[in-house]
C-alpha cells in the first residue's frame, strides 16, 4: 500500500508543473506496471475526473494486445457498465476528444470475452460519430477481434471501410495513406494466415491475391520491411498444412468460384513478390520446404559430358569454394547430397 501511495504521489500530486492529463497518464502508467490494471483503473478513477482520469489514460496507453490487456483485468472490470458509460452520448470535450479511441479498446475487449453484441454497439457508435478520428491502428485490431470470434463478414466489411485503399490521386507517401496502406496489408496477412490454419483456403487465397494488388502501391509509398514486418513465414506455414489436407482429402474448398493454385503455398509466394523483400532465411527455409515435395539424385558429374539430357529447365549455382552451394542445393532440396 505504501509503495501505491508513493506511485500515486510522485506522478500526480507532487508533479504540479505537468499538465493534469499526462500526470494522469504518468500515474496510470506507474500503476500498471507495478500493480494489477484493474486496481490502478479503479484508483485513477478515484483521484480523477473520468474525463482525464480512465478514459484519457486508456486512451493513451496502448492495450491491444493480449499482453497488456490481461484477461484478469477484463473481468474484474465489467464491460457492461463500462459499456453504458462510453456509448451514452457525450460533448465533443469527452475525454479530451478520445472517445473514438476509447470505443474501439471497448469493442477489442467485448470481443476478447466473447460478448459480440456489445461489441458491435462500440463499432456502430464508434463508425458514426467518430469516422474523422479513426485509427488504421485501431481498426486493425478490431478486425484481428472479429477474426477470433469467428465473424469475417464484418472484419471484411470493416477491411473495405476504414481501411479502403487510398484515394486515387493523393499522394501514397503521405503519413495518413502510409499508415492505411500498412494495416490494411497486415490485416488481410491475418485473414489469409487464420483461414489457412482453420482449413478454408478460398478466403485465404483471395486474401493473398488482395495483397497482390496493394503490394506495388507498398512499395511506392516507401514503406520499409521494418515497418511492415509482414508474417510471411507464418502464412506460408498455414498454406503447407492447408496443401497438405487439401491432397489429403481432409480440407475441401467451399468457394467454388475461387481459382486454386495447383499448390497454396504459391498464392503466398505471389504476394510475396510484390512487396518489399526481407531476405529472411526462415521465411525462404519454409518455402523450400513447402514447394519441394520429392527429390531424386540422378548423377554426378565433373565434365559437361556427364550431364544428363536436357529434357526439362535446369538451374545454375555459380560461386566460390566454400560459399554455401551445397548448402543452398540442400536447403532447396529438403535433403543432403
Amino acid at each position: 500500500m505504501m509503495h501505491m501511495i508513493y506511485v500515486l504521489w510522485n506522478n500526480f500530486f507532487w508533479r504540479k508543473s505537468v499538465s493534469i492529463d499526462q500526470r494522469a497518464k504518468r500515474a496510470l502508467s506507474g500503476l500498471f506496471f507495478n500493480f494489477d490494471l484493474s486496481l490502478s483503473l479503479f484508483f485513477i478513477s478515484l483521484l480523477a475526473k473520468p474525463t482525464y482520469g480512465v478514459a484519457l489514460a486508456i486512451s493513451r496507453l496502448n492495450l491491444f494486445s493480449t499482453k497488456n490487456m490481461p484477461l484478469s483485468w477484463l473481468t474484474v472490470c465489467k464491460l457492461v457498465p463500462a459499456t453504458s458509460f462510453f456509448l451514452k452520448k457525450k460533448d465533443e470535450t469527452f475525454a479530451y476528444g478520445y472517445r473514438g479511441s476509447l470505443l474501439s479498446r471497448l469493442a477489442v475487449a467485448a470481443l476478447h470475452m466473447s460478448n459480440n453484441e456489445l461489441a458491435r454497439k462500440a463499432i456502430d457508435v464508434r463508425r458514426l460519430e467518430h469516422r474523422a478520428s479513426m485509427m488504421p491502428m485501431e481498426s486493425a485490431a478490431i478486425i484481428r477481434g472479429l477474426l477470433r470470434v469467428g465473424n469475417t463478414t464484418d472484419a471484411l466489411t470493416l477491411l473495405n471501410d476504414e481501411l479502403s485503399l487510398p484515394l486515387q490521386g493523393t499522394p501514397l507517401d503521405s503519413h495518413e495513406n502510409k499508415e492505411k496502406l500498412k494495416h490494411r496489408a497486415l490485416s488481410l496477412a491475418s485473414i489469409a494466415s487464420r483461414h489457412f490454419f482453420e482449413g478454408e483456403p478460398c478466403m485465404a487465397v483471395k486474401s493473398c491475391d488482395m495483397l497482390s494488388a496493394i503490394g506495388p502501391m507498398i512499395r511506392e509509398s516507401g514503406l520499409t520491411i521494418d515497418e511492415l514486418a509482414m508474417p510471411w513465414t507464418r502464412i506460408i506455414k498455414g498454406a503447407t498444412q492447408c496443401e497438405s489436407g487439401r491432397r489429403s482429402g481432409s480440407v475441401i474448398p467451399c468457394m467454388p468460384e475461387v481459382e486454386l493454385p495447383c499448390n497454396l503455398v504459391y498464392a503466398v509466394l505471389k504476394a510475396m513478390t510484390t512487396f518489399p523483400s526481407d531476405n529472411n532465411d526462415r521465411t525462404y527455409e519454409a518455402l523450400s520446404n513447402a514447394l519441394v515435395r520429392r527429390t531424386v539424385f540422378v548423377t554426378g558429374a565433373v565434365g559437361m559430358s556427364g550431364l544428363p539430357m536436357a529434357d526439362r529447365g535446369e538451374a545454375v549455382f555459380i560461386g566460390r569454394s566454400n560459399v554455401g552451394k551445397s548448402s543452398l542445393v540442400n536447403m532447396v532440396c529438403v535433403e543432403t547430397f
